[in-house]
């Protein structure tokens, strides 16, 4: 039951005060709309039920449910033709945007099924391909839709009639559940035991609810009775057990724990965990004494569960899970504020950072020391940029390039040359800088990673490298002593020119392209 966000089973009266729909799970109680009056509770699949008239009738539930990552919406319902061919919602709730519509079912084409829930970005929506309900206002159908993070499944009366993977790891907006026989239209028909909860139900759950309201006397058959020559069980936490014997006036007795019986009542705790034997002495008024005994298993306190930390992606949001009976949650160490059972745990959680969790085993009501757990849940790898890029010459550094705005762990750099593949670079620092091997436009990146999400990359720097130049140098080789105006030039081009010449007496272009020397007078 700790998954129930919500039970609704349509048995109050629409016409009394509000709020008049009350919730069997929890606060999430829903006031009537439309003129609805005492008239509209009729006979329904399990007691009463609720007619809604397609025209204007709906319950608005106060509080809402958020809904989970992982859901199941179910309702019994009997229909009959609506009034257009369109779409009649039962359960849910239309915002304005469909994108931000929350888990929601409609009927479609008086007998098909249409359902989706919005994630903020896409309207995640599909539709039965044929008729799959019965609408002659007779019949009552099982709907059930379960979405379990991957897979989006219709039942109807037990069976699995259409399914799809086509929104796999999409995550409902938090938009509230909050409507009841109304959403964007109206329904006309009957709606009873209207449930959602943020696990998704099994098919042999759901094919059990059917059978058993459907046809209960079916559902359970009764053999011949067993003679049972023990008692039932006991915990080693219990200190309590009251035991009874017929004829009364006889004494109980334990042999293998003599301290653990006072009066009737024996001591579990006092026992100790094992098998032990309770034996009533009897003696009735001829002095004739007879006696009868059971045995009895004390189960011991078991140890805490096995409960894994989890860490995940925000886009792909886990269950904790835990091993052991009667599971409990809590979400504090105080074990005051239960918040589910059972593994898998769907917390529920949509946004990125760590929670603690606390659970516990319960078997012959003792229950077991807690076991924290943490679900990790990491935003999305944001790659960021890579400042730093310039043009430099070769050989020279490319100084410090600096890696901002990511989101995670920088997992490595990796750098590239004239659009050729990407070499991984083993630095994982938020700084990089090398002297390039070789000319040309060299690009830089970084690779980061958020927890176990996917990687993504950084937008990259650019590196132009040039190469070296090598000028070349025309004008005498052989002077005279004392020559002057001797002319030398280079016809590489460039943007600078540094010219120097031993044994020259003067000289003049030392940074243009011709060099003039007048050389001394002796060598």
């Amino acid at each position: 039951s700790c998954n129930y966000q919500g039970v609704w089973h349509m048995a109050n009266d629409p016409g009394s005060a509000a709020p008049q729909l009350s919730d069997g799970a929890g606060s999430n109680n829903g006031t009537s709309y439309g003129g609805m009056s005492s008239g509209n509770l009729v006979p329904g699949i399990a007691g009463n039920a609720i007619y809604f008239d397609g025209i204007n009738d709906y319950f608005d539930l106060v509080t809402a449910i958020s809904p989970n990552v992982t859901f199941t919406e179910e309702v019994w319902l009997k229909t009959e033709t609506q009034s257009n061919d369109s779409w009649h919602g039962f359960i849910g709730y239309h915002p304005g945007e469909t994108y931000q519509r929350p888990p929601s079912i409609w009927i479609w084409n008086h007998n098909y099924i249409h359902g989706g829930f919005g994630d903020n970005t896409d309207w995640c929506e599909w539709t039965t391909p044929s008729s799959v309900i019965t609408n002659d206002n007779t019949t009552w159908n099982h709907v059930v839709v379960v979405f379990d993070g991957t897979t989006y499944t219709l039942y109807v009366n037990g069976v699995n009639v259409y399914s799809t993977d086509d929104w796999a790891g999409r995550i409902p907006y938090n938009t509230p559940i909050r409507n009841i026989g109304g959403l964007d239209n109206y329904f006309k028909g009957t709606l009873d035991e209207v449930r959602v909860l943020s696990k998704p139900l099994s098919t042999g759950w759901i094919n059990t609810e059917y059978r058993n309201i459907s046809d209960p006397s079916g559902f359970i058959s009764v053999g011949p009775e067993n003679t049972n020559n023990s008692l039932i069980s006991a915990g080693a936490c219990d200190n309590t057990y009251q035991l009874s014997a017929t004829p009364v006036g006889g004494s109980f007795s334990c042999p293998t724990a003599p301290g653990s019986i006072t009066g009737n009542n024996f001591n579990p705790s006092a026992a100790g965990a094992g098998l032990h034997t309770i034996i009533y002495l009897y003696t009735d008024i001829n002095e004739c004494i007879n006696s009868v005994s059971r045995d009895i298993a004390v189960t011991p306190v078991h140890p805490a569960p096995i409960a894994p930390n989890v860490e995940c992606c925000v886009d792909n949001i886990q269950d904790l899970t835990a091993s052991g009976s009667n599971l409990v949650w809590y979400f504090d160490a105080g074990l005051t504020n239960q918040v589910g059972c059972g593994s898998p745990f769907a917390t529920g959680q949509t946004a990125d950072g760590t929670y603690t969790y606390y659970v516990t085993q319960t078997i012959n009501g003792c229950i077991s020391e807690a076991t924290a757990t943490s679900l990790t849940i990491h935003p999305l790898s944001v790659g960021g940029s890579v400042s730093g890029s310039k043009s430099i010459c070769l050989e020279e550094s490319t100084e410090n390039l600096t890696l901002s705005g990511f989101t995670g762990t920088i997992l490595r750099w990796q750098r590239g040359v004239d659009g050729d593949t990407w070499e991984d670079v083993s630095e994982n620092a938020n700084t990089y800088s090398e002297i390039p091997s070789s000319a040309g436009t060299w690009q830089y990146r970084a690779v980061v990673r958020s927890g176990n999400c996917d990687e993504a990359f950084s937008s990259p720097a650019t590196v132009t490298v040039n190469p070296l130049p090598t000028p070349i140098i025309t004008g005498d080789t052989e002077v005279c002593p004392g020559e002057t105006g001797v002319v030398y030039s280079t016809g590489s081009s460039g943007n600078s020119f540094s010219w120097t010449a031993s044994g020259a007496a003067s000289v003049s272009g030392e940074n243009s392209s011709e060099f003039i020397v007048n050389w001394e007078t002796t060598c």
